[in-house]
């Protein structure tokens, strides 16, 4: 059985990875001690993403915005749950 998402998914992909690994990159090389605090959005992306494609064969305006830059979503989301953690342990 073979699989083919939506043409208008892979820009988004596309986009979506270069981003992510730029700000990665980024982040490895200027602050490493940040580093792996920035891979748990990036895991949450690439656990998120294959199921809005495979659940949403014809994509909306959000899935697609969701595939294009729903790694920083992710982000600001570790972020507030980060503070959240800070804040209740203090």
């Amino acid at each position: 059985m073979k699989f083919e998402f939506h043409p208008s998914y892979k820009p988004a992909l596309i986009f979506g990875v270069c981003i992510q690994v730029s700000w990665l990159a980024l982040l490895y090389f200027f602050t490493y001690h940040i580093f792996p605090f920035a891979l748990i959005p990036a895991v949450a992306y690439w656990l998120i993403t294959p199921v809005i494609i495979f659940r949403h064969p014809q994509p909306t305006r959000l899935d697609l915005q969701l595939v294009r830059s729903g790694y920083f979503f992710y982000c600001v989301l570790a972020i507030l749950v980060a503070l959240a953690y800070l804040a209740l342990h203090r």
